[in-house]
């Protein structure tokens, strides 16, 4: 059996400025639905309040569970960038009594 090899600096490096790079850009990415929202409340500049009401409503109800599905999934990759992981369970092995429960 042999011995794992030591990673190189370098290559610790790169991974280290990928994962960063990944996470900046899902961060940049889960944001667009709250960018949209802004985008659209600035070019139809409600003015009422019923005007308010209607542009909040839809911006809740449509990017709103977009934004939340996918800060879901930024939570996700930014567990996976940091290295977070389950803890490993041990597996008991049942002895074999030679019987079919």
């Amino acid at each position: 059996m042999e011995t794992p090899k030591p990673k190189a600096a370098s290559d610790v490096a790169v991974n280290v400025v990928t994962r960063i790079l990944v996470w900046l850009a899902t961060t940049a990415l889960c944001w667009i639905p709250l960018w949209l929202f802004l985008a659209a409340r600035w070019i139809m500049s409600p003015e009422g309040f019923w005007q308010e009401l209607v542009l909040g409503a839809i911006g809740i109800w449509v990017l709103g569970s977009v934004q939340f599905a996918l800060a879901i999934v930024w939570l996700a990759i930014t567990a996976v960038c940091l290295g977070v992981t389950a803890p490993k369970k041990k597996l008991k092995k049942k002895p074999v009594d030679g019987y079919i429960h």
